[in-house]
């Protein structure tokens, strides 16, 4: 991949959202989240996956809160948009 995905106004933007999004309650201990997620040729969150949960109701949780994420600038190759697998951690402590 020539171009990686841009979250709109950075990385830390979207981990912004996911906190202000995320209703914590449904933390069952403390730890982290491991998950993964397709962004699309248009820049769309798909194909969620939780690797790692804190909890069956958090691992819902965070699916709800990455459907309602902003789109992204899709990953380019060779000028085109392609869609690209990312994988992240989310902490609560």
């Amino acid at each position: 991949i020539a171009i990686r995905p841009v979250y709109p106004r950075k990385i830390e933007k979207f981990y912004d959202f996911i906190v202000k999004n995320f209703d914590t309650s449904t933390v069952e201990k403390k730890g982290q989240i491991i998950f993964t997620f397709s962004v699309s040729e248009l820049g769309e969150v798909k194909n969620i996956k939780i690797l790692r949960d804190l909890g069956t109701n958090s691992a819902l949780e965070l699916i709800r809160v990455l459907k309602l994420a902003p789109k992204w600038q899709p990953a380019k190759r060779g000028g085109e948009a392609v869609s690209i697998n990312l994988k992240m951690p989310l902490t609560f402590t």
